[in-house]
């Protein structure tokens, strides 16, 4: 069901993997960036810019978009989704959130429009948030 493991899962194990990492993957700015955005959730804006992580990690853009780029191989905008595509699956399935409608749920995780979403979510998991739903929910090991 799905094309990729969640970035989000462990996030706890990532911050202290990434303390210990003898290859220094997430060192110095990787590492602030990483921290940033497990404790402030800044995907969860709906209009986050890299200016705006800018002025938060008191740095520049193009110093700002390397360290995405070299560390996590990925630029801003596939970062940003990632996060939300993981935050959105998480509430997809958790039965405490099935009251919640799914465009709600892609509100919730920091998409401002439905097509965005789905079609975003789509393209990361394979299925829609629909099917995602109601497969997570009937065999809870598949939302990992």
């Amino acid at each position: 069901m799905q094309k990729t493991k969640c970035f989000l899962k462990g996030l706890a194990d990532n911050i202290s993997q990434a303390e210990s990492s003898p290859d220094g993957k997430f060192s110095g700015p990787g590492f602030r960036l990483l921290k940033f955005m497990i404790g402030e959730k800044p995907f969860l804006w709906a209009d986050v810019n890299l200016d705006e992580f800018c002025r938060k990690l008191n740095t520049n853009r193009t110093y700002l978009s390397k360290v995405i780029n070299d560390q996590f191989s990925q630029t801003f905008n596939d970062l940003i989704c990632e996060y939300r595509i993981c935050t959105a699956r998480s509430l997809l399935s958790d039965p405490a959130s099935h009251h919640l409608s799914v465009e709600g749920i892609g509100q919730m995780a920091g998409f401002k429009s439905n097509s965005t979403f789905h079609k975003q979510f789509k393209n990361h998991v394979g299925v829609t948030p629909n099917e995602f739903r109601e497969k997570a929910l009937k065999i809870p090991e598949l939302s990992l």
